[in-house]
């Protein structure tokens, strides 16, 4: 549940009953609780090609979210590590 308690420790990433992707953070509070989260769309490795266009994050062999960078010039795009 979006707001719902969740340890980061053990937590990373769920589903909600109603289909809704969560993350588990410390995002805007002290305290770690669910917020909506991009679908993940498969496993990458950092540095690794992706395409821009696709909507969602890719999970390192390691377990950390990546996200797509575009390099702003010829619509392609590298996995690199999220905040």
């Amino acid at each position: 549940m979006v707001n719902g308690d969740c340890d980061p420790s053990v937590d990373n990433h769920a589903t909600s009953a109603d289909g809704t992707f969560l993350k588990c953070t410390y995002a805007g509070s002290t305290h770690p609780h669910w917020v909506r989260s991009v679908p993940i769309i498969g496993q990458a490795a950092e540095g690794e090609s992706c395409n821009p266009a696709a909507t969602g994050i890719a999970i390192s062999p390691e377990g950390q979210d990546l996200f797509c960078v575009s390099n702003g010039r010829t619509g392609t795009g590298t996995w690199a590590p999220g905040p």
